[in-house]
């Protein structure tokens, strides 16, 4: 027969037949769950540089030459004109020594036509007593610098022929143009023979097709006194 104690202890636990077990109080302790958490380093990698493109460098555009501007070219006719001629007082002559080269005529010539024509030299004549042998050379040149002419310069030679000489020169007129010729001569390396003699150059005429000169001819020239 059940005793009280045992009903109840029996209505607590449900059923009387359950074993009880005793737990010793040692291993009641509550069981401590511990969490390890793992702790991963990831190694950040590192962030590439952005690659900025470069501005690209471009070359300036080449200038361009400015166009070429030909300036028309007007042909004149050459033909029958007249030229009037004068010389220019600036010449005072002087002594003059052995290869030197000096001025015999300074003239202003001028187109005074309807029509172009071609200058082609001056005839020249020696009225002083010094020798023309003393003279080897001819040259003649205009105010530009674009005419020029030359004849004779070698030593022991004369352009001279009974004391005339031409002195060359190329130079076309256009109408109305003017131009300064000077007309030079080359003394002989030596003249000590005749120091003290006197040139005396005068153009006599000008050499031109279909022109005529007008001017007071002959036309006097500078004196030049022969020197050491």
């Amino acid at each position: 027969m059940t005793s009280g104690s045992e009903r109840i202890r029996c209505a607590l636990d449900l059923f009387c037949n359950t074993t009880t077990t005793v737990v010793p109080l040692e291993e009641s302790v509550a069981t401590t769950t511990i969490s390890v958490t793992a702790t991963t380093t990831v190694k950040e990698t590192p962030v590439a540089p952005r690659s900025v493109p470069a501005t690209p460098i471009v070359p300036a555009p080449p200038i361009a030459p400015p166009p070429t501007v030909t300036a028309p070219v007007v042909v004149v006719e050459e033909g029958p004109t007249t030229f009037s001629v004068s010389a220019v007082p600036l010449l005072s002559g002087g002594d003059v020594e052995r290869g030197d080269s000096v001025p015999l005529s300074y003239l202003q010539i001028v187109n005074r036509g309807s029509y172009a024509a071609r200058l082609e030299g001056f005839w020249i004549k020696q009225n002083g007593n010094a020798p023309t042998r003393t003279v080897i050379g001819l040259s003649t040149v205009d105010d530009k610098g674009g005419s020029r002419g030359q004849t004779g310069g070698t030593e022991g030679s004369t352009p001279f022929s009974n004391g005339v000489a031409f002195a060359p020169t190329d130079a076309l007129f256009q109408p109305g143009q003017m131009r300064l010729f000077t007309i030079m001569a080359t003394m002989s390396s030596d003249i000590s023979t005749y120091v003290g003699t006197e040139l005396k150059i005068d153009v006599t005429s000008l050499q031109a097709e279909e022109v005529t000169f007008i001017g007071s001819f002959p036309i006097r020239g500078t004196t030049w006194t022969l020197s050491q």
